[in-house]
Parts: structure tokens; sequence; C-alpha cells
């Protein structure tokens, strides 16, 4: 094993770990904001949108160093994809798909959660949608009666002499 590429699988690795922790982070937003949707109808998610936001953004980046260092780490090698690589020559390799995986089932799990979310502020804003057409209506029920009559004006009395 090279000293480079054996760098290169460590930084690799430590970019993944960054990257599950940021995914930890936005699944503890997002399980505080199913909480938060249940209990208050959802008044902080601007919060909870905005923490989420910057944490993407983190992964973003991470994601865009882990490309750079994988394609540095297959021309080192003389590779075109990660199955080529030897597990036998480069143990670290094991850590690097086990963490992947870890990875990508917290990201299944956040996306099921997002989408339960979703569902129920989709129900919260069609419960105000229907408070407020029933609002409007009585509005309407109560301008029907607050009118002045317009054929109350002054009554004449034609009287012959």
């Amino acid at each position: 094993m090279s000293i480079n590429a054996k760098y290169e699988m460590s930084k690799l690795q430590e970019l993944l770990e960054q990257k599950k922790a940021a995914l930890d982070s936005i699944h503890k937003l997002t399980l505080e904001q199913q909480e938060d949707i249940e209990k208050n109808q959802g008044e902080s998610l601007e919060s909870f949108i905005d923490d989420k936001q910057k944490q993407i953004e983190k992964i973003e980046a991470l994601d865009e160093s882990f490309n750079q260092t994988f394609n540095i780490l297959k021309s080192q090698l003389g590779i075109q994809s990660v199955d080529q690589i030897n597990i036998e020559n480069y143990p670290q390799l094991r850590e690097v798909k086990k963490t992947i995986g870890e990875i990508m089932e917290l990201a299944e799990t956040i996306m099921g959660l997002e989408e339960k979310n979703k569902a129920n502020v989709a129900e919260i804003i069609d419960g105000v949608k229907r408070e407020l057409k029933t609002i409007k209506l009585g509005q309407k029920s109560l301008k029907a009666y607050d009118k002045p009559n317009i054929n109350t004006g002054g009554v004449y009395i034609d009287r012959k002499k």
C-alpha cells in the first residue's frame, strides 16, 4: 500500500465521519421539528429550516472535498471505480464502505421523517384554509344584516284635495 493512497483513504474516512455528524444533526433537527409540528402547529418551522440549510451547505462542501480526494485516489491507484480496489491491500476501504452504508441508512431515515413532517404541515395548512373559509362566510353573513335598508328613504303620501 502506498503512503499517498493510505493518506487519501484516511482523508476519505475523515470526510465521511464529518458528513455523518452533519446528517446526525439534521436527523436530530428533523425529530425536533416533528415534535414542534405536533405540539405547536409548526410555529418554529422557519428556524428549523434555516438550521438544516446550514448543515446541508456543510454537507455539500464535504461532498465536494470527498469527490476531489476520491479522484486523486483513483488516479494514484490507476482505477476507474471503488470495486477495483483490493480490500486485502487496502483494509481501510472496509471502514469507508461501512461508513457510506451508515450514511445511506441515515439519509433514508431522514427522508422518511421529512415526508411525515411535510404531510403534517400540509394537514395544518388545510385546516387553516378551512377555518379561513368559515370565517369569510361568517363575515359575509354579518354584512348582510349590517347593511342599511336602501328602500327606507322618505315616505310620500299623496292626498287629493
